[in-house]
Order: structure tokens, then sequence, then C-alpha cells
């Protein structure tokens, strides 16, 4: 099918309905890639310094511990209607309510002692002023971690009308804040989005339709074969497939233009709940040698991956200091073979295809059970307690900069290991923690007990890769992983 100059086709990992996407349960990256490109936040990370700048809020102001915000005037949803401070404290009551965000604890912030019931009820903690102002008023006043945490897309503004008032699901994706709205959509995930030409991220040089094609999923070919045979112009920052397989395309294809954001991207073994209980520190240790062995020759041989030592980036916030690297590295070195569960099972969390990793892993361990995982296992329901695997290789994004919604959706995502409790309270000391230096020794020791304990072996770093056709040019950030499809522009 012919397509205009104007639309631009992109391979997608996912082959579910705009139904399926709800930005209080953003559990994978192709979530938050969907939902960042059909809704707006009062805030938005800028892409050249990763710092928030105003979005639906034209301005912002701290008095006496309130954080006063002005929203955009005229400022409409894709259906023409005005979104005002109605619909922003309508859709940040409905964070509270739901209870369910990944990405930055709210309820810590405001109205952590009240409970709501519903969008309607009143929260100390937002106010409307006017029609187009609104007040956030953290406990303990001024708040550094407010306007960071409002960028992300946990915190969509939805329209009054595109929420259901009953059970607060969203109800309407063709009534959006963002950029683009669902124009089409069917239950295999061919979903096509159109632009708000209201929009104040709307231009002439951005697609003006986006066509997203579920690919390297069953039934389905591979973004790489998608690319080359002409059915999409567009590989996402957030492919199945890994880097590697993007800088190839871009060798062999003329057409190709490369997009690569830093090595901001971990590539770790993380143990599960299951981990933790069947099986002890020794054990833990000598696994996690063995995996980072194998998982390293397998990584640092394609272009683009580095070795790593800790989960954050080398000099980044939480990073380690010289001789904590030290000790993890002889507490390695010193791990021992040892005895393990015969039922050993091992998922791979879209890295690309397990068979890569079994026959080599198969030599170190006789009785292990790999397989691909749909998620990552803390967001899984299983349905047996048997099928929850030990540990996963997983690749989540590591900001060099505190990032208060990178940091809390790792807490939340069982990174570091703790339970539900611990990383609550943990979360919420943190943001409590007025003083930087105080903060980043918190993360700091956070991370380095995750290591000592072999809570989290670190493998390797990686960018984010994407690739375009070279009719369209790519103004992506290279200091986050995200895929807003308005900075992609004709040329």
């Amino acid at each position: 099918m012919k397509t205009s100059e104007t639309t631009l086709k992109v391979a997608f990992p996912y082959n579910k309905s705009a139904v399926h996407y709800e930005p209080t349960k953003i559990h994978l990256a192709p979530e938050y890639v969907f939902l960042e490109n059909v809704y707006s936040t009062l805030f938005e990370i800028d892409p050249k310094t990763a710092k928030p700048k105003p979005g639906v809020a034209s301005g912002f102001s701290w008095k006496n511990g309130r954080l006063e915000i002005t929203l955009r005037e005229n400022f409409k949803s894709s259906k023409g209607e005005l979104v005002g401070a109605e619909d922003v404290a309508k859709s940040l009551k409905r964070v509270l309510v739901l209870a369910s965000n990944t990405h930055g604890n709210f309820k810590d912030l405001l109205c952590s002692n009240e409970e709501l019931k519903n969008i309607e009820d009143s929260c100390s903690g937002i106010k409307i002023v006017n029609s187009i102002t609104i007040e956030l008023i953290p406990e303990g006043g001024e708040n550094d971690f407010l306007i960071p945490m409002l960028s992300a897309i946990d915190f969509a503004i939805i329209p009054q009308n595109a929420i259901d008032s009953s059970t607060l699901k969203i109800s309407d994706y063709s009534n959006t804040t963002g950029p683009y709205y669902v124009s089409k959509d069917n239950s295999e995930g061919n979903i096509e989005l159109s632009t708000n030409k209201a929009h104040y991220r709307y231009s002439k040089d951005i697609p003006q339709r986006v066509i997203l094609v579920p690919s390297g999923l069953e039934n389905t070919k591979t973004s790489v074969e998608q690319y080359s045979e002409g059915l999409v112009d567009h590989i996402t920052t957030i492919d199945k497939l890994n880097a590697e397989k993007l800088f190839q395309l871009k060798e062999s294809e003329n057409s190709a233009e490369l997009h690569s954001t830093m090595n901001i991207r971990t590539i770790g073994l993380f143990f599960t709940k299951r981990g933790f209980k069947e099986l002890s520190k020794k054990q833990r240790l000598y696994i996690g040698a063995v995996i980072k062995k194998v998982a390293r020759e397998h990584f640092l041989s394609f272009l683009g991956y580095e070795s790593q030592d800790q989960f954050f980036p080398k000099f980044g916030d939480g990073s380690l200091e010289p001789n904590q690297l030290g000790e993890i590295k002889k507490i390695f070195e010193e791990s021992q073979k040892t005895d393990l569960p015969e039922d050993l099972k091992f998922s791979i969390v879209r890295l690309g295809d397990s068979s890569a990793y079994i026959n080599k892993l198969k030599v170190a361990f006789e009785k292990i059970t790999v397989f691909d995982g749909k998620n990552v296992p803390i967001f899984t329901k299983y349905e047996r307690y048997e099928d929850m695997p030990h540990m996963f290789l997983g690749g989540p994004d590591a900001s060099f900069s505190e990032d208060i919604g990178l940091i809390s959706y790792t807490v939340n995502a069982g990174i570091f290991g703790m339970k539900k409790d611990s990383r609550d309270n943990w979360l919420t000391e943190y943001m409590k923690t007025r003083e930087s230096a105080k903060r980043m020794k918190k993360l700091q020791d956070l991370h380095f007990t995750a290591l000592k304990e072999a809570t989290v072996v670190p493998v390797a770093s990686t960018p984010y890769v994407a690739i375009l056709r070279n009719n369209w040019k790519s103004e992506l950030p290279i200091v986050v992983g995200n895929n807003p499809f308005w900075l992609i522009k004709r040329r």
C-alpha cells in the first residue's frame, strides 16, 4: 500500500489495541512511548538537556511552599475541547485513586493521609485557583522532585470526557491531549495516529499520520525485515531487537539514518523474589559470575556495547566510588562453584531471542531452563509459583542524572531486591531528604548494597538506537531513550 510522504510507518513491538495502554500501569518501554505520543504532561523533558520544561503548563512559580501552575490558554484536546485546571486536577487525582503508577510516588508528596475514592473527592494538596491556574501543595513545602516527577507520562493530562466516571478507565483514545490521537485501532495492534493540529508541538514538518505496525512477534516479521522490505520507515529506540541489529542494518542500507543515545541502558542479571527465597548469597554470586561472563562474551562482540560493572553509568548520580567497585570485583573473583537447585529458571526480558544464550548457559548449568519473559517478573502474574524465574536478564534505562521517575521505576520493578514495604519506605525517605548530597549518598548506598549482595549483577551498557529512512531526520533525544514522533521531521 502506497502511503503519503507525510505518513510515518513505525515498527512497533506490541500487537495490542489502544485500550491496553494506561498511564498508571507502565511496565515496559513500548507502553511509555505510545502514551507519550498521545498525551501531554504539565512538564516535559527537554530532548537536549533531559531537564523538565513547560508542557501543558505555560509557567510556574513556588510561593510559600505552594507550586502555582499556569496552563496554556485555549489549550484544546484533539476533539477541540478546552483543557483546563479541572482536567488537570482530575487527571492528577486519578493517579492517587488508582494508586498503581510506577514512575514516582506521587502520594508521598500530596494528600498522603487522605484516601480518595474518586476523582470528584477533594485533596488538600490540589487546589483549582481558576480555569487555567492550579496550585499543588506538597507536604513539607517546596519540593525538588515534584516538577521532574510530573514530566513522567504516568501523570498524563487526560480530558475529563475521555474518562469513564465510574471505572476511571480511559474510554476515548481519540480524545487526547498529545500531539497525536488514535484515529484507527484494532485488536491486533494496527493503530493509526493522527495529529492534533491545535497542539503546541504541532508543525507541518512532523509526521501527519503515524501507522504502528506490529513487529518481532509471533506471526509477524522482525522490524529489520519490515524495514528492508519497505513495510516500515522507522524502527524505534524501544524495539525488541538489540542495538547491534540496527547498527548492522545501517551498514547495509544506504537509505537508513541512525539515531543513537548515550550508553544509558544497563544490561544486567537481576534476582527475583523466588531467587532470594531459594538461593543463598553464595549461590547468587556463583550464578552471577558465570552469567556475567557468558552474557559479556555475547554482547561485547557487537558494536556499541561496553563492559559495565555498576548499574548506574560511571560518573552519574548514584554511581560507586573506585574502592567500592574494587570491593565488588573482589567478591565476585572469590565466588566459588556450588550446588544449585535442579529446577533453576532464567528468563530473558526484551533482549533478543533466548536461544542465543541457551547452549552456553547449559554448559555452565546442567539443569537450567531458559525462556523468553514477556515482562519484568514483579509485574507478571504467574499461574503457579513454580513458573516464576529465579532471575532474569534485562536492560532497564539508567539515567546519568537524578531522575525520580526512573529511580522510582527501578525500585518499584524490584531491581534492587527490596520487598514492597521496604521499597515504599525507601522512596518516601529518599524524597523527604532535601539535601542533594545526602540523597546521592542514599542512592549510592542502595546501589552498593544491591551489588554487594548479588541482587544486581551488571553486565554491559548500550545505547538506545533507532533507524529512520533518510527522507526523515531525527531530533530524538540522546540523553534519554524516549521516542516522541513529533521530534521526527521531514527533510
